[in-house]
């Protein structure tokens, strides 16, 4: 019985093995359909993924059949360009062989300037001693005129006293005569006031026109002077700044007690020149509107020069009418009376003096002339002069800036190097 029942308990075991030997091949089935289930999902994400990836290389095709055609044309495009380089090679010789004959012509330019320079203060000098040689001549000119007026007249007179005896003498033949010498009494007559509200014109026009330039002489040097004066100032200031930074840089060898004091310093001066710089420039904007009204004054000046030497024309145009008439006149006289008389000795005695009135008149019309183109140029200089001091302005302030800026640079150095000393020294403590 035993045995019977070891039998059917080993039929037993025997059947329980083999069942849990089919459980155990079953659980690796199922762990292996697990595993391809879960291949199965990557391999669809995958090809999901390459499914956009094709897409993706469609496009890329498209875009690298462009690239392609414009790297083409890129090849192309370079090819010329290295024709257009080989050509251009050979015009760079000649480029730079042109640099240097404009650098050449430069220096020759600036050398010409010099010797330009130097011949217009030679010029100057030689206008104003040829200037001082004119007036001198024209003061022996006037000298000369006066004399030879002052002679004229006393022969003037001495034939009216023979004229006078010799009149009374012959009052019977004296009709035609005396109606000659009314005539030319009233022409001299005409001829002396003409020539004396000419003279009284001359005298207010030159007096008036050298008192407005005078005055606006005397004021362009005035602006010129304290531009110069302001301009030392500029470059006194400089040289102080130059030197406080040199002195900074000697204390901070020394320490740093007087660094403070020579940054305030500096602080000092930089608004120093601050406010100084607005006031120069407020101040040249005022010298600018001056000038502007200068300069229309001096067109208002040449207006009436103009004017008056219109004036001029006109007053010597009647001059020589009334000349003409007393030619005319004394050519009938002439043809009445073939003998040689007294009276027809002034007449033309006057004539010459008449003539010389036109001569003296037409010289001081060139002495107008002479002065306008004096005008003309005294304010070209100044304007020259005005234009230069601008310059120089512009250069100084150009030079001040860089030197604060410098100077700022330095104190930020400065500044950096005190703040890397403070923790140095508390890690030392």
């Amino acid at each position: 019985m035993q045995e019977k029942e070891m039998v059917e308990l080993q039929s037993k075991l025997d059947a329980l093995q083999q069942t849990a030997g089919e459980a155990r091949y079953l659980k690796d089935e199922v762990d292996i359909l697990r595993e391809t289930a879960d291949k199965v999902v990557k391999y669809e994400s995958t090809i999901q993924s390459y499914k956009k990836k094709l897409e993706e290389l469609g496009d890329l095709k498209r875009e690298v059949k462009m690239l392609e055609g414009k790297n083409m044309s890129y090849i192309e495009q370079n090819m010329e360009l290295e024709k257009e380089l080989k050509k251009s090679s050979t015009w760079k010789t000649q480029v730079d062989v042109y640099k240097k004959q404009v650098a050449e012509l430069h220096q020759k330019f600036n050398e010409e300037t010099k010797t330009v320079d130097k011949l217009e203060f030679e010029n100057k000098k030689l206008q104003e001693q040829l200037k001082a040689l004119k007036r001198e001549k024209e003061c022996l000119i006037n000298e000369r005129d006066l004399l030879k007026e002052s002679n004229e007249e006393l022969k003037c007179c001495q034939l009216q006293s023979k004229r006078v005896d010799t009149s009374l003498v012959d009052a019977s033949q004296g009709d035609p005569i005396t109606e000659y010498i009314a005539s030319t009494a009233e022409l001299k007559q005409k001829l002396l006031d003409l020539q004396q509200e000419n003279k009284k014109l001359r005298y207010n026009q030159e007096s008036s026109e050298d008192e407005q330039l005078s005055i606006l002489q005397v004021l362009l040097e005035d602006k010129l002077q304290q531009l110069n004066q302001k301009q030392v100032e500029n470059r006194q200031l400089n040289h102080r700044i130059i030197e406080l930074e040199a002195e900074l840089k000697d204390m901070t060898e020394k320490g740093d007690d007087g660094v403070s004091a020579l940054k305030n310093n500096v602080i000092d001066l930089q608004n120093k020149l601050q406010v100084e710089k607005e006031q120069r420039a407020a101040d040249i904007e005022e010298r600018e509107s001056e000038l502007l009204g200068k300069k229309q004054m001096i067109i208002i000046l040449q207006e009436t020069v103009n004017r008056k030497e219109m004036e001029l024309q006109e007053a010597d145009d009647k001059i020589k009418k009334y000349i003409e008439k007393a030619k005319d006149v004394y050519k009938n006289m002439d043809q009445k009376h073939n003998t040689p008389n007294t009276e027809l000795n002034i007449l033309r005695g006057q004539v010459i003096e008449k003539d010389k009135i036109i001569n003296q008149m037409e010289k001081e019309y060139e002495k107008n002339k002479n002065f306008k183109d004096r005008e003309e140029r005294l304010v070209t200089s100044a304007f020259y002069n005005l234009t230069q001091s601008k310059q120089r302005e512009s250069v100084d302030q150009r030079l001040s800036t860089l030197n604060l800026g410098q100077s700022q640079s330095f104190l930020v150095r400065q500044r950096q190097s005190t703040s890397r000393r403070m923790p140095l020294s508390h890690n030392t403590k």
